[in-house]
């Protein structure tokens, strides 16, 4: 493993024996900045729904956020659109959304804070719209099949 690996590994770790510290953090900036959403921590993972309207659109989001998940700490999901998958609009074949690319967002810290995700929410579902009328994805983007960019 490479030095950057072994210090993602070491602050993972961390974060997963403070668990309960990180997220009651993570939901007190959300409860604080964030009214549209409610959010409720239970089994070591940090829960959020709100109704999020973009352009006159609602979007009825579900974020879940846990140190204990694999590769990223969110999982971000549009409930009411029925959205499949699909590269071209940026979701994991899990149907959660891809708001940042793991290699060149994360290449220290090992995880991205929630509150810093929240705003990239509204970005995609703008997009998405956008994707809907003109079936090409408009906002900055990394391909998913690249990852040197």
């Amino acid at each position: 493993m490479n030095p950057t690996g072994i210090l993602e590994a070491a602050q993972k770790r961390e974060l997963q024996s403070n668990w309960l510290s990180l997220l009651i953090v993570e939901q007190t900036i959300l409860e604080k900045n964030y009214s549209w959403l409610t959010t409720s921590i239970k089994r070591g993972c940090l829960f959020a729904t709100g109704m999020l309207i973009v352009n006159e659109e609602q979007f009825d989001v579900e974020i879940k956020f846990s140190p204990f998940f694999k590769y990223r700490f969110d999982r971000v999901r549009i409930r009411n659109h029925g959205i499949k998958f699909n590269d071209e609009i940026h979701v994991y074949h899990d149907l959660t959304l891809c708001l940042y690319h793991p290699y060149y967002d994360l290449p220290y810290s090992g995880y991205m804070p929630l509150y810093k995700i929240i705003p990239w929410i509204s970005e995609w579902c703008h997009f998405y719209g956008q994707w809907k009328k003109y079936r090409v994805w408009l906002g900055d983007e990394i391909k998913h099949g690249d990852l040197r960019g």
